[in-house]
């Protein structure tokens, strides 16, 4: 798979002109480093030669040269910038080059300190190798070497520049990957792994905030608890993974039948519960039928043994009388005991539910 292309940053005319201005990087310099750049091309080997004899006197950058490949394509690159230093340097291309190079070296893990005490390196051996080839007066050697340095300053900027750009992208990539990280560790910690639904401890949490929400302000509350018939026979007769099966088709009839607004969750092997907030006893006995229905139509099994699960029901609205969430279980779990005891796959109410405001 080829490699994303790094994203460089655009390049407007009005920012070249700053920044040339304040390198004081003119047409005189264009001229200069054209006379300079035959010296340059000559002596493109030595010099990166010499660079990377000095680079391989520290482990720090050693470590970003594994292998004979990678110096391979090290060299390569640096050609291309030896052999071009400071050709069309007031372009848009040569900015987003340079500023390349700093996103590079800082996705490989360089930092800037090194690559500016690499970079400082090379413009020295730049430098040297034009002040001994140099024919022309003392004077105009000055004037190339300066114009040689203006060049090493804006490409060390550039790259700098960039380099912090892209760190910072990295950091906000890492961020992200780190909050969507603690949002699955959260999901895992709230989830049943076999339904998908809320585990007992967080469903017990949401029951509790939604109890007190709606007992202060006087809005209607149901529990609904759910319990698969026979499950037991279930597991001895076709086996535990036909069995999981079952709470796993179970779990996904009660995401497809509640409103976005209720919480479902695993509270016990095959027990299942349902919060149902801002919803009246009359709206909840529905859903709750449709479920049961949804579930007895599921099938499981081989075609010889195929058959279908049943589920008991039981419901309970809030109370005045009720003073803690625990109260609306018991009576739910009051309501489910006379749905099985009566026969089985049916719904069950129990309890009275509170008069709410106005509007219900």
């Amino acid at each position: 798979m080829p490699r994303r292309p790094f994203p460089v940053p655009d390049v407007d005319e009005l920012e070249i002109h700053r920044k040339l201005s304040m390198f004081g990087l003119t047409e005189t310099d264009v001229h200069r480093l054209s006379m300079a750049r035959p010296t340059i091309r000559l002596h493109t080997d030595e010099i990166i030669n010499s660079f990377y004899a000095h680079v391989s006197e520290y482990p720090e950058l050693v470590q970003f040269i594994p292998d004979l490949n990678t110096l391979r394509g090290l060299r390569i690159a640096m050609k291309h910038y030896v052999d071009g230093f400071g050709e069309n340097f007031e372009t848009p291309e040569y900015f987003a080059r340079q500023r390349r190079v700093g996103m590079v070296h800082e996705k490989i893990g360089i930092r800037p300190g090194w690559y500016m005490a690499a970079f400082t390196y090379l413009g020295m051996t730049i430098k040297s190798f034009v002040t001994r080839e140099f024919t022309g007066s003392p004077a105009e050697l000055a004037e190339m070497l300066e114009s040689i340095q203006k060049i090493c300053q804006l490409d060390a900027t550039l790259a700098i520049e960039t380099y912090h750009l892209s760190a910072m992208e990295r950091i906000e990539g890492l961020m992200t990957q780190l909050e969507r990280d603690q949002d699955e560790i959260r999901r895992i910690a709230q989830t049943d792994p076999l339904t998908g639904l809320l585990n007992r401890r967080y469903f017990l949490e949401k029951l509790e905030a939604e109890f007190h929400r709606c007992k202060n302000f006087g809005r209607p509350l149901c529990v609904m608890l759910l319990d698969l018939d026979n499950f037991k026979s279930i597991n001895d007769r076709y086996g535990h993974p036909v069995g999981d099966d079952v709470l796993q088709a179970t779990g996904q009839v009660l995401r497809e039948n509640v409103r976005g607004t209720d919480w479902c969750g695993r509270i016990g092997g095959e027990e299942l519960a349902i919060v149902l907030p801002e919803c009246n006893l009359a709206t909840a006995n529905l859903i709750g039928d449709r479920i049961r229905l949804a579930i007895r139509a599921l099938e499981f099994g081989e075609e010889s043994t195929r058959f279908s699960p049943s589920v008991s029901i039981g419901l309970c609205g809030i109370t005045y009388d009720f003073h803690e969430s625990a109260a609306m279980l018991k009576l739910a779990d009051d309501a489910l005991y006379r749905a099985k005891k009566d026969g089985k796959n049916r719904v069950c109410v129990g309890g009275q539910p509170m008069t709410v405001v106005a509007g219900m």
